[in-house]
């Protein structure tokens, strides 16, 4: 059997991953936002100058740190194409909601408003945990 139509699709992958990773792009698909962020470990800085990493559990879950802060922990979710929190304190507790943009293999754009883009990167995957 020929493993020539193998060969073509892959890299019919890796030329659209090329083409994915030079520009930036904005994602109108909920479940592929599910699929990218569950279980996923962002890190960043936010808009006062603060590292911070989210670890996006594939439960919902989300436990944030910041540096200065007290880590805080809450649920996350996708809702009308959006990249959503809801942290016991940050945000003063209540939902917040990003659109979404990708700039490349690893870098994900979390859009609070006209002004304001938070620039992460996936730096890993995060682990099961229960925060009940």
């Amino acid at each position: 059997m020929s493993r020539l139509p193998a060969v073509f699709a892959a890299i019919g992958l890796l030329l659209f991953a090329r083409d994915l990773a030079a520009a930036e792009i904005e994602v109108r698909d909920p479940d592929n936002l599910r699929e990218i962020f569950s279980g996923t470990l962002l890190a960043g800085v936010g808009p006062e100058g603060r590292a911070f990493k989210a670890y996006l559990f594939n439960d919902g879950q989300v436990m944030l740190e910041a540096s200065g802060h007290p880590a805080d922990a809450g649920r996350w979710s996708i809702q009308d194409e959006r990249f959503c929190v809801e942290l016991r304190t940050s945000f003063q507790g209540k939902l917040t909601c990003f659109g979404v943009t990708f700039g490349g293999a690893d870098k994900i754009g979390l859009v609070m408003n006209e002004n304001i883009t938070l620039e992460t990167r996936a730096i890993g995957r995060a682990i099961s945990l229960s925060l009940r």
